[in-house]
């Protein structure tokens, strides 16, 4: 479904989550989202993903499920068949160059391992909560909706992290920039650059060679969970 008429975010988020969440921060996200709507004037700019995927993240994985959090940036901008709500992933058959690298080190982790499906919906269903910052986003206009989102997501990362024993994978200096919101200590901070080509083989702590998805299992075991199922 596209976007045509005003959108009711808490009408399209699932219960599970709508009764932890700020009503007011919630109302000023739809607000300003909204806003973005009318002023984009539909007919020359479209907003990614579809209306109905904003909060797939959040349906495929209850709050409860949550053992793992990765968080992004804002949805891919280039193609409606991309973005589908979840960070990284994509509804087509294309894989941007941050997912392959992703796929890369988790075959450097699991050499087994060859996905072909960049549709990581199944990783969330098992608990790996892949959020973007911004959960919607102009097309061909990256961050354009930072403004909207963040604080939202902010709130969300809060109330994951202040659950306990989850553990968060920080990728690159953005997501560095939400550490400060992981205060609970029993939580796990997994960090690396990110896995974009400009950064996945830089830093003190490079994306590649990082081993984070057998770290996510290993400390998965040691939290009392399962594994990851990454294919």
């Amino acid at each position: 479904m596209n976007y045509s008429n005003d959108i009711n975010l808490i009408g399209l988020l699932p219960d599970s989550y709508v009764k932890y969440i700020d009503k007011e921060i919630l109302l000023k996200t739809e607000k300003a989202l909204n806003y973005e709507i009318k002023k984009s004037k539909q007919d020359l700019t479209l907003i990614y993903p579809k209306k109905d995927d904003i909060f797939n993240v959040f349906w495929k994985c209850p709050i409860d499920n949550i053992r793992v959090v990765i968080i992004g940036q804002d949805p891919y901008h280039n193609n409606i068949n991309q973005a589908n709500g979840i960070a990284f992933s994509v509804s087509d058959t294309y894989f941007p160059p941050s997912l392959k690298n992703i796929f890369k080190e988790l075959k450097n982790c699991y050499p087994d391992i060859d996905r072909k499906n960049g549709n990581l919906e199944d990783w969330v269903e098992q608990g790996v909560f892949l959020l973007n910052t911004a959960l919607t986003v102009n097309k061909s206009m990256p961050a354009s909706h930072m403004y909207i989102w963040e604080k939202f997501t902010d709130h969300i990362i809060d109330i994951i992290q202040n659950k306990g024993n989850i553990i968060f994978c920080i990728w690159g200096k953005f997501a560095e920039s939400k550490v400060h919101l992981i205060k609970n200590t029993s939580n796990i901070i997994l960090r690396s650059s990110h896995p974009s080509p400009f950064s996945a083989l830089k830093t003190d702590i490079p994306f590649i060679g990082s081993q984070v998805f057998l770290k996510i299992d290993y400390y998965l075991e040691k939290l009392g969970y399962s594994k990851i199922k990454w294919n």
